[in-house]
């Protein structure tokens, strides 16, 4: 009796020991991963109309490269390079002193990318190109992966993140290889956290494969609010693209990020200038 009770103790000890040194030899983030919803029912039909209501050709065969990444099989192999045959389909489209990345400021990108714009800024970002288009256009957060149980390839129970992630690391590589000349960043200057961030896309992904020779900073912050051009993670972000030979330059946009069509005006604005040679001297830009 009693080596049964020690036998169990020790059991009783060692479990927490061996779950730690497993996940020690575990990518943390992976290891959390397997959270995301599953495909959607529909998600092949919608992708393909979707691509026609974009006027794209070929989408049937636009599809089979896209699902090709993934359907019919263990989404643990799933790789980022394995979307290349679709970026190949469609390549970026961004032309010199156009590429827009962002960071906490989708809906204003949005606007500033898709919607007519008075100003003439001529501008490509996540929310135009063909290739992230036809996804954004589906719907926030969706999210696919494959089965090599179900009858078309696709998994419609929960997804591994991964599949969806490496989608868009992708796309954001080439995006990033695709910039010329002068490159501009649109950041939420009242995020929890600091408005540009370490642990984001733009800094391990986009800012080291930039190919701009310029980045310019655009901050959406209500005055007095929030981080500034001259501020707290702004400063790590300046550095961050000079330690890499690319010039910088910031502008603080003032307004609520909230009234994405007043924003999108400004920014539209400054980009359209600085496309035209003529850089606003004032620095400060007040939307309300």
């Amino acid at each position: 009796m009693h080596s049964t009770l020690h036998s169990n103790h020790a059991l009783f000890i060692m479990a927490p020991v061996f779950l730690l040194a497993l996940f020690s030899l575990l990518d943390f983030t992976d290891a959390c991963s397997f959270g995301c919803s599953g495909t959607p029912l529909d998600f092949r039909e919608k992708f393909i109309s979707v691509c026609r209501s974009l006027q794209l050709s070929n989408c049937d065969e636009v599809w089979t490269a896209f699902g090709g990444a993934f359907r019919g099989r263990d989404p643990v192999k799933v790789m980022k390079e394995d979307y290349q045959v679709y970026f190949d389909k469609l390549p970026i489209t961004a032309k010199v002193n156009s590429s827009l990345f962002w960071s906490g400021t989708f809906p204003v990108v949005e606007v500033v990318s898709t919607q007519p714009n008075p100003t003439g800024a001529v501008v490509y970002s996540s929310a135009n190109e063909p290739s992230s288009a036809i996804i954004n256009d589906l719907g926030y957060g969706v999210n696919w992966c494959g089965s090599k149980q179900g009858y078309d390839g696709l998994g419609y129970g929960s997804c591994l993140c991964s599949v969806t992630r490496n989608f868009w690391s992708q796309f954001s590589l080439l995006f990033a290889k695709a910039s010329s000349g002068i490159a501009y960043w649109l950041g939420n200057g009242e995020r929890n956290g600091g408005t540009f961030r370490n642990e984001s896309d733009f800094s391990n992904v986009e800012l080291p494969n930039m190919n701009a020779l310029e980045v310019v900073a655009i901050i959406l912050h209500r005055k007095g609010e929030g981080e500034s051009c001259s501020e707290g993670s702004m400063n790590l972000m300046r550095s961050r693209v000079m330690e890499r030979s690319i010039q910088y330059d910031c502008y603080d946009v003032y307004g609520d990020i909230n009234q994405a069509n007043t924003i999108a005006a400004c920014v539209s604005t400054i980009i359209s200038d600085i496309q035209k040679g003529m850089r606003p001297k004032n620095h400060e830009v007040d939307c309300i």
